[in-house]
């Protein structure tokens, strides 16, 4: 459809102004009214790149949980063999004072 001049419609609205549109009266321009939205297939690439980041994500926290089970071993290992130590060295200091008081 092809606008002039003279057609009904430009002699009802009048001149065009610049950084107007037409029919909306003064307040919105062009940029409020027809702003660049995205395509539908860049959604499609957007959600596939989270979705590559999510699995990532949960690799990564996979990864820690597992360093932390590990950690969590060692560390109860080294409390256990710490209470042994400690068991032991009590023993002696028993056994000394008893040798001391005879």
């Amino acid at each position: 459809m092809e606008f002039s001049q003279n057609d009904s419609l430009a002699q009802v609205l009048g001149k065009e102004h610049t950084g107007r549109v037409r029919g909306l009266g003064f307040g919105p321009c062009s940029t409020q009214c027809f702003y660049n939205i995205p395509q539908q297939s860049d959604f499609g690439v957007q959600i596939e790149e989270y979705q590559m980041e999510i699995v990532k994500l949960k690799a990564e926290a996979a990864e820690l949980k597992a360093a932390a089970a590990e950690e969590k071993e060692k560390r109860q290992k080294m409390e256990a063999e710490a209470a042994q130590e400690k068991a032991k060295m009590q023993t002696m200091e028993n056994l000394l004072r008893y040798i001391i008081q005879q």
